[in-house]
């Protein structure tokens, strides 16, 4: 269970050390991690990853069916704060679930930025200026039918799919592709 960390000091040499990041929730334990790093020596991490849905053995976790959590190292993982943060942008009011896979996580100094979104679901951009203190919410393109369950007849419409990407340009701006 958790997620698996392995660090060493040096770059490229040197015993590994291990430890594992456990979800607030063992019994919605985190899947589908992804991590990015910012900082002098790349010591601050930045952590998304997703509690395990209940298809996968999981349990509902504050009203998501797949919560996204973030978390903050600024000390190369021996510490985490915030840890296993809900933004609130992609919260029980917002989502039923949040899909696997469908996200990623970039940081630039104090600049983080989260991408996320999957068919039948918004494409939104959380981003923080502040180091992951505070964020904002942007929603790049609305899904017509929010709440949607699976299965449930619409319509036929154009939506993202799930495959995006962003990165940062020189003065700080995110750039998103989908």
């Amino acid at each position: 269970g958790g997620l698996a960390v392995s660090k060493r000091t040096a770059k490229g040499s040197g015993a590994w050390e291990m430890s594992e990041f456990h979800s607030p929730d063992l019994a919605a334990e985190y899947l589908w991690p992804r991590m990015t790093t910012s900082g002098v020596d790349h010591s601050v991490m930045h952590v998304i990853a997703m509690t395990m849905p209940v298809a996968n053995g999981g349990v509902i976790y504050q009203g998501l069916d797949g919560a996204l959590l973030y978390s903050k190292s600024i000390d190369g993982g021996a510490t985490w704060d915030p840890q296993h943060l809900l933004i609130d942008g992609v919260s029980s009011s917002y989502y039923t679930s949040i899909s696997a896979d469908a996200y990623e996580i970039k940081a630039q100094g104090d600049n983080v930025a989260i991408l996320y979104g999957d068919s039948w679901q918004d494409l939104g951009l959380l981003k923080s200026t502040d180091g992951g203190s505070t964020w904002n919410r942007t929603l790049i393109w609305e899904c017509p039918y929010p709440f949607w369950v699976t299965g449930t007849p619409t319509d036929t419409f154009y939506c993202a799919d799930g495959a995006h990407a962003l990165a940062f340009d020189q003065n700080g701006m995110v750039h998103v592709v989908f």
